[in-house]
């Protein structure tokens, strides 16, 4: 019995080894480059030109989003006055 208990037991540290994050970039960081673009907050959305290759989500009152975190994704927060709230990574 303590045979097995062991052989389980090192069986799942060695899967939950396997799930471990393996992107350097982990919540906190600044991998979508959100720290340069802080001074978007106050502004209008409508007035903010956004490149098309950044990989960007607006996030609007009301708008439904998904959990997933994904850290080169810059996401915009933009509140009821349609002004620019946050800007963070994620």
């Amino acid at each position: 019995m303590q045979l097995k208990t062991v052989i389980v037991s090192s069986v799942m540290i060695w899967g939950l080894a396997g799930c471990a994050a393996q992107d350097p970039a982990q919540p906190g960081t600044d991998a979508c480059g959100a720290s340069t673009q802080q001074s978007l907050i106050g502004q209008a959305l409508s007035d903010v030109t956004i490149p098309s290759t950044q990989d960007v989500r607006i996030i609007k009152p009301d708008t439904l989003v998904t959990l997933d975190y994904v850290p080169t994704r810059m996401n915009i927060k933009v509140g009821n006055t349609g002004l620019i709230e946050t800007v963070y990574c994620g």
